[in-house]
């Protein structure tokens, strides 16, 4: 199974709609054999989230095999 990093991930918002679309993303990923690993809020400070970045080299050095 492929791994995958969500960036700006809208469901923290505390919004039903958004919270749904971002269950659906996780959903089909899945379906086709995706699974997202980590996801970063939208507005998230990116270069200082250490679990976004460990999850993201995880990512790129599976695909790299």
């Amino acid at each position: 199974m492929l791994k995958a990093v969500l960036l700006s991930d809208t469901s923290y918002d505390d919004h039903h709609g958004c919270q749904i679309v971002v269950s659906q993303m996780h959903r089909f990923a899945a379906a086709v054999g995706i699974r997202i690993i980590w996801s970063s809020p939208v507005r998230n400070d990116w270069c200082n989230d250490h679990g976004l970045l460990r999850s993201t080299r995880r990512c790129m050095l599976k695909a790299s095999l």
